[in-house]
């Protein structure tokens, strides 16, 4: 286990340095290269269009019809892997040893925050795998249930509307970001200074 904890976190400080790059670049462009920022943004929209990323989701994959069809392993796999999910969140999850191994606090604020996230961690597999294992129950036995449930949550949870919200305000937050470079560029390059140094003396030395 801790081969894997020390995998994991190799992995997330790799990520992290990346990250933090990545935003430490974007800033220094808003702030002294404001139009090679919008060129760039406006091919990464056209890259990655997320109303066309719906509308071949829509096309290619009903989920709800799919389960239905397929509901006699469908359920049985989502049922067990619910259960091995819950099993692993109750017996085997060891909140003190991924603080140990992970988390690696120094003082006694980050050890009492490692504690709130860890056990938080643990809870949110629990109510998942619980909710998984109820879903897994209504797809075998009562699969009416199930489709009844999930148009009621299609309707509540529409993603249409979500993602015409998102484009919406995306443009505004473009176009705003664009006449206020100099202040959002300052912002952002100082915080990601800060960040990348913060990086490197957590997880360089």
């Amino acid at each position: 286990m801790q081969i894997v904890y020390e995998v994991l976190m190799d992995t997330g400080r790799v990520l992290a340095l990346l990250l933090v790059s990545f935003a430490l670049c974007v800033s220094i462009l808003i702030l002294l290269k404001p139009r090679w920022a919008s060129a760039l943004n406006r091919r990464f929209n056209a890259l990655y269009n997320p109303e066309d990323r719906l509308k071949q989701l829509d096309r290619r994959v009903a989920t709800t019809e799919m389960v239905m069809r397929n509901r006699l392993w469908v359920g049985p796999l989502f049922l067990i892997g619910s259960f091995i999910v819950l099993a692993y969140a109750v017996n085997v999850f060891d909140p003190q040893k991924f603080i140990y191994y992970v988390i690696r606090p120094a003082s006694r604020t980050q050890v009492l925050l490692s504690d709130i996230f860890t056990v938080s961690l643990q809870w949110l597999f629990i109510i998942v795998s619980t909710v998984g294992i109820a879903t897994a129950v209504l797809i075998l036995f009562s699969p009416e249930t199930f489709r009844s449930l999930s148009d009621k949550l299609d309707r509540m949870f529409s993603t249409e509307e979500t993602i015409e919200s998102l484009e919406a305000m995306n443009s505004s937050l473009d176009s705003w970001v664009l006449r206020h470079h100099v202040l959002v560029g300052a912002f952002l390059f100082l915080g990601s200074v800060y960040l990348t140094r913060l990086c490197f003396r957590l997880f360089v030395g």
